[in-house]
């Protein structure tokens, strides 16, 4: 599993070549909002719910539109280098993750599956490229 900040566009704009900054909107989404402006992008849990009071459930509620338009921009990014790269949601702001002011419970994070080789593929060569590393852990 992978733990990506959506709060951070300047990183994935810096890695993700010919895509632009956007700008971050205040507030935050609904559940129901939040799959709404998703693109293509799959949400799952354990508990095949969407409770944000259960920890085996993906909740999206309070999540950020900033960290949406994250999401977005990885998926569009990743299925450019291969039509079956998929990135599946499997962790927002539900409880079980660490508290903080930029953290999941406050809609800055998400958790991405890693069952799909060519997104974990994407992404481990996405954090060698940007820190200049041979490998990633």
């Amino acid at each position: 599993m992978y733990k990506l900040l959506g709060c951070y566009p300047t990183f994935w704009a810096n890695i993700i070549k010919d895509r632009q900054v956007i700008t971050p909107s205040p507030g935050s989404y609904s559940h129901i909002e939040a799959l709404g402006k998703l693109s293509g992008v799959e949400v799952a849990s354990t508990g095949n719910c969407s409770d944000k009071n259960k920890a085996t459930c993906t909740s999206l509620e309070g999540m950020r539109p900033q960290t949406i338009n994250t999401i977005n921009e990885l998926n569009a990014s990743c299925k450019q280098t291969s039509s079956s790269c998929a990135v599946t949601i499997t962790g927002g702001t539900e409880i079980g993750h660490t508290a903080g002011d930029n953290s999941h419970s406050t809609g800055y994070k998400f958790d991405t599956s890693d069952k799909n080789t060519v997104f974990t593929s994407y992404v481990t060569d996405l954090i060698k490229t940007q820190n200049g590393v041979s490998s990633v852990e």
